[in-house]
Formats: structure tokens, sequence, C-alpha cells
């Protein structure tokens, strides 16, 4: 076994208010699993959650994600960091700017304690590094595309 480390940042407008944003992405059990592979998210009081994540098959080797992160709230950002798991994940989302054009910001580095050979370690972290990419681009777009609905309707 040996510790997987993926880093990836995504950024893009999103039209609706800033506030409306940020209650979304504070709201973990709705705003979590826009992330693709979201098994389930239990909300365990105190701003802490448990994901677990589908598994992901990679160079026949198979993973799922189990790990228990904490939330902290800003007046225009949500962090979080990972405190038991087999998983290690930290990052932050940040909204600036005006409403209905707020820049959103979200950055993140996960590390996976990953059943992998040391000598595939280097592919494995390829695999990792892309669906973390990917998956922050689609979490993104799901944020995006209901908030903008959410707004044509109003």
């Amino acid at each position: 076994m040996v510790w997987i480390q993926a880093s990836a940042s995504y950024q893009g407008v999103i039209r609706a208010p800033c506030a409306a944003i940020l209650d979304l992405l504070r709201d973990v059990s709705a705003s979590g699993p826009l992330f693709p592979g979201v098994d389930r998210i239990e909300d365990l009081g105190d701003g802490r959650y448990r994901w677990v994540i589908k598994e992901r098959r990679t160079l026949g080797i198979s993973f799922i994600g189990n790990y228990v992160a904490a939330y902290e709230r800003t007046a225009d950002a949500v962090t979080w960091k990972t405190i038991e798991g087999n998983m290690k994940t930290r990052g932050r989302w940040s909204v600036r700017g005006p409403d209905r054009e707020a820049r959103v910001h979200v950055e993140t580095t996960t590390e996976l304690d990953a059943p992998v050979p040391r000598f595939l370690k280097a592919p494995a972290q390829l695999f990792a590094i892309k669906e973390t990419r990917d998956g922050l681009k689609a979490q993104f777009e799901g944020l995006r595309s209901t908030l903008e609905r959410a707004e044509r309707r109003a």
C-alpha cells in the first residue's frame, strides 16, 4: 500500500447571487453528491460529514474511499479537511465578485491509501490526478447548472 496524492483546482463564473452559491456549498449533503462517484454522504453533526465513494478501478486494483471531513464556513468560503479515514482531503471553495457574475474557485488536495504496489504508484497517481480534476469540473458544472436554473425560475 502506498499513499497517492492528487491536487487540482477549477474556477469559473456562476450567474447567481453569491449568497445562494455559498448556501449550496455549505449544504454538503446537497452539493457533495454533485461530485461524480459519491455513493453517500452522512451528516455526523458539528460540520462533520462521512463520505463513501463508489469503487474505483485502475490497473486491476479497486479502491473504495471512506472518510470523515470537517467543514468550516466563512463569509466568502467553505474549507474542509479529513479527520479520519482511508483518504486525506483538504480544500477550499471561494466565492467572490458581484451577484450574478460570481467568480467561484475550488482547489483540493487528496491523498489515497491505495492498495497499489510501489512500482505502480506513478500510473496510479496519474489516474488519481485525472479523476480529481474531472471530478472538480463536473461538480462545478453541476453547481452552476443547479444555481442558474433556479435563478431563471426566480
